[in-house]
C-alpha cells in the first residue's frame, strides 16, 4: 500500500507499507480468506473498526486488518 505526499506541502512525505503475504501456508491463506468474509466494513465505518473486527477470532488476523485499515 502507498500513500503519496501532497506536492503542494513541503512537510509531507509519501510512505509505503509492506505486507509480505507470499510465504503463506495453504491452509493459512484459505484462514486469511475465510476470516475477511467476517470483516464488517459497515459496522467498522458506523461504530468503528474495533467493532467491525469483533467477529474475527484470530488476533493476528484482526491486527493484519487493523493496520491495512488504519494506513
Amino acid at each position: 500500500m502507498r500513500v503519496e505526499a501532497d506536492t503542494s506541502d513541503s512537510t509531507e512525505v509519501a510512505v509505503t507499507r509492506r505486507m509480505p503475504l507470499e510465504n503463506l501456508s495453504t491452509d493459512e491463506w484459505e484462514e486469511l480468506k475465510a476470516q475477511y468474509t467476517k470483516l464488517d466494513f459497515r459496522d467498522c465505518a458506523d461504530q468503528g473498526i474495533s467493532k467491525g473486527l469483533e467477529k474475527i477470532q484470530d488476533r493476528k488476523i484482526q491486527r493484519l486488518f487493523m493496520a491495512l485499515l488504519t494506513f
